[in-house]
């Protein structure tokens, strides 16, 4: 009976050891976190007293722009990479959220890359320097991937490169810029640019390309997200595949700018943010990303309503002490035509007998013409077969597989190098373009109707009869051009013409291959109607397809379009329409600075009754300043003809 409350006693004893223990253990937590709070509050206090919150580093990590009506929200909509709940909202909570995240211990059974240093260097590179945050006072961590991440990086150098405008493809229309990352080169070691790394930032679009693109685009339907990847990806995609000419420029960045774009590039994988084709597009972002490196630059601020690709790199082009160096990677296509500038009239008639044979006589082909001879014109074949197979990654040859093979091993056995392509670009620098959108101005006589005032606006891109400089030569793109108009003799505005969209393409055939020219149009016009009633508005959709011939200097260019116009129109034409349309012009190169062009239109439009309409139109365009033109033109429609003389500037 006695041993009943020796054992309760020993059982006693044994739970407050029990609690003793517990309590050993917290008693250090719990006072590390006691300290913290005062930590916490003390750097707070000094980050108020500096106000980081609101410096324009800090704003710039979280991807807060300056623009119109932001405020202090960021454009980045991925919820997990912010700290605090209202994060995206509030850069003071975003800050102070990140500081306890900094000196919070690393929690047991969670892997070191969740932790908040790991998460997001380039916040600790930043608030460590700031507030003078030492490692050594913090709890250790390990960002086991973080580091093998940067380990495999060793970056030294950035660039901006621009794809070229693709006429193709709704969305490369505009064309298309990124990053590219510089891997460190080890004394000696060649340049190997197809060892470089890209940052890039793109719609996530699958295999939607179709006509609802734009307009998803347009009202943010798709996310975008960063991806990095090798450079060789995009040489394929682009200069192969697509044939789009490339522009690098080389940026002067200090090594903790480059260091902080490696880090900022990490932090945001996975960070999805809205895709507005207009206003926060992949050329927008990138802006951010640079200057979330290097906030020293002034670039997002440009870009209050919109953002061209163009526009953009023309934007980090400019700025002053910034450029290091530009260089220009041709395309599959501007390969070939450069290797067709090599060849003289009668190397060219080898090269077209030598690809148009599926046997080639290699005896008759080395008559009269030496190992040079032979190998420029087999140099411009493989050019061909690359530009025309889309010979791109692991792509082979189809159509010309057997006869590349033959010429591949003739091309070894002559046993000399590849002359270098000629120093001439096809396509040109694009910071050299004029600004793409336009206001303008004119005044004009129209011999139904009397004086006027025409006031023009387009937010981008390019038309025909501008300088061409810094854009392909054949190409015309015009997004929301609108022109209204103002008669001495009437009341009120009129609106003379909307293009909400008109693209153009007035490609040439080159020696072998064949091109088209083709064009369409969505918008409104005023002029439809009967003879001296043709003064009413309609909508229209227009399309046409036909060919275009330039002479070799592509000083001179002819083309002509045949195709269809739907529409509708109002008033007492408050009907459909249809009918045929043909469109014949020239373009003539003055010199760099003058422009001569004429066109001539007619259509037939079905009301249900016939309606013709014939237009005639000449031009002159001087261009006195990159974004400033003059202009002078003469119109003649069935019931009137007008004169306008005007000036157009670029912004």
């Amino acid at each position: 009976m006695k041993s009943k409350p020796k054992r309760q006693w020993r059982q006693v004893v044994k739970e407050w050891a029990k609690l003793v223990f517990v309590l050993a253990l917290l008693c250090p937590q719990v006072a590390r976190a006691s300290k913290r709070e005062p930590y916490i509050d003390r750097l707070m206090t000094k980050a108020r007293a500096m106000q980081l919150a609101e410096s324009v580093t800090w704003r710039r990590m979280l991807f807060i722009p300056d623009r119109i009506g932001q405020g202090g929200t960021s454009i980045i909509d991925e919820p997990a990479y912010f700290l605090a709940e209202n994060g995206r909202y509030d850069p003071e909570a975003e800050l102070e959220a990140t500081l306890h995240g900094f000196i919070a211990p690393q929690a047991t059974g969670v892997r070191g890359d969740e932790h908040v240093r790991c998460r997001h260097p380039a916040r600790w590179s930043y608030l460590s320097r700031a507030l003078g945050i030492r490692n050594q006072d913090l709890p250790p961590i390990q960002c086991k991937s973080l580091d093998e991440f940067l380990g495999r990086l060793k970056y030294d150098r950035v660039s901006i490169i621009f794809s070229n405008y693709f006429m193709d493809n709704p969305a490369s229309l505009f064309g298309h810029s990124f990053l590219k990352m510089h891997r460190v080169r080890g004394k000696g070691e060649a340049d190997q640019p197809l060892l470089d790394d890209v940052v890039n930032f793109s719609a996530a679009v699958d295999d939607d390309y179709s006509l609802l693109y734009p307009f998803k685009g347009l009202l943010g339907g798709y996310w975008g997200f960063f991806s990095l990847f090798p450079y060789h990806r995009k040489i394929q995609e682009y200069n192969n595949f697509e044939s789009r000419d490339l522009w690098e420029f080389d940026l002067k960045l200090t090594p903790d700018e480059v260091r902080r774009l490696e880090l900022m590039v990490w932090e945001l994988g996975g960070a999805r943010i809205s895709y507005y084709y207009v206003h926060q597009n992949c050329s927008y972002v990138m802006l951010s990303l640079l200057e979330s490196a290097a906030p020293r630059l002034q670039l997002t601020k440009q870009f209050q309503i919109y953002a061209v690709p163009s526009d953009t790199v023309r934007a980090v082009a400019l700025t002053p002490d910034i450029l290091t160096g530009v260089y220009y990677r041709p395309s599959a296509e501007s390969r070939y035509i450069l290797r067709l500038k090599a060849l003289s009239p009668r190397e060219t008639q080898r090269l077209e007998r030598l690809i148009n044979t599926d046997e080639p006589d290699f005896a008759e082909f080395t008559k009269d013409c030496d190992k040079y001879c032979q190998a420029r014109v087999i140099d411009a074949a493989l050019e061909y077969f690359d530009f025309t197979e889309k010979l791109a990654g692991a792509r082979t040859a189809d159509k010309y597989f057997d006869l590349r093979q033959k010429l591949l091993l003739k091309r070894a056995g002559l046993g000399i190098k590849s002359p270098p392509l000629p120093d001439d670009p096809v396509s040109s620098r694009v910071d050299f373009g004029h600004d793409s959108a336009l206001f303008g101005g004119a005044l004009g006589y129209q011999s139904a109707a009397g004086p006027f005032v025409d006031l023009s606006w387009r937010p981008a891109l390019q038309d025909v009869s501008a300088n061409a400089v810094g854009y392909q030569q054949q190409m015309e793109v015009k997004f929301l051009d609108i022109t209204v108009r103002k008669y001495a003799e009437r009341q009120g505005l009129a609106l003379r013409r909307l293009d909400l969209l008109e693209v153009t393409s007035l490609h040439t055939d080159l020696p072998l291959i064949t091109n088209y020219a083709w064009s369409f149009g969505l918008g409104g016009e005023d002029g439809f109607g009967f003879g001296a009633e043709a003064a009413h508005m309609r909508s229209f959709v227009q399309w046409g397809i036909g060919k275009a011939v330039a002479t070799n200097d592509q000083r001179f260019l002819a083309y002509t379009l045949v195709g269809t116009d739907f529409g509708h129109a109002s008033t007492q034409f408050d009907s459909w329409h249809a009918g045929p349309r043909i469109v014949a012009g020239m373009i003539y190169k003055v010199s760099s600075r003058l422009k001569l062009l004429a066109r001539a239109e007619a259509a037939r439009y079905f009301n249900p009754d016939p309606i013709d309409r014939v237009e005639q139109e000449a031009s002159a365009v001087l261009t006195v300043a990159r974004n400033r033109d003059f202009r002078i033109r003469v119109n003649r429609r069935s019931a009137f003809s007008e004169i306008t003389l005007g000036v157009r500037q670029y912004f």
